[in-house]
């Protein structure tokens, strides 16, 4: 069940990148140059490379919440691990979206964090949502 899960969060990634961060980035990359009076020279080569490198890296972020199950169905770690680690899931979350977005922009960066946190706590829900099932006394099959 979690690899059609993995697999549509995946293309999502790559999608909402494509679809809704890309046009945002693009426009504030050209408005930006325009304003500090520099002009753009993006080779075809550099564009492909920027648009498949961030498609990857979406699509790698969005598998987030099924990382998030499995470490606590393994349990490695807890519902209430997670809700007490939020501020420094925050902090690496801003860490490595700086260190995989090429150019380091400000824009390119909450672009990938803001969504990878909300992965994140969908990852949350997940767990808690399944936790609460196995426990329930009402989850028995009748033969």
């Amino acid at each position: 069940m979690a690899v059609p899960f993995s697999a549509i969060l995946f293309v999502g990634g790559a999608m909402f990148f494509l679809f809704v961060i890309a046009p945002l980035c693009l426009t504030f990359f050209l408005k930006f140059g325009k304003f500090i009076k520099v002009e753009t020279a993006w080779t075809l080569k550099e564009y492909v490379s920027f648009m498949t490198t961030l498609m990857l890296v979406f699509g790698l972020a969005f598998q987030t919440p099924i990382a998030i199950f499995i470490l606590n169905r393994m349990g490695l770690v807890s519902i209430e691990a997670l809700y007490r680690s939020r501020k420094y899931v925050v902090l690496g979350i801003v860490i490595v979206a700086a260190s995989v977005i090429p150019g380091s922009d400000v824009f390119s960066l909450f672009a990938l964090a803001i969504p990878l946190y909300l992965l994140f706590e969908l990852g949350i829900l997940l767990s808690y949502v399944v936790q609460r099932k196995r426990k329930s006394p009402n989850n028995s099959l009748i033969v």
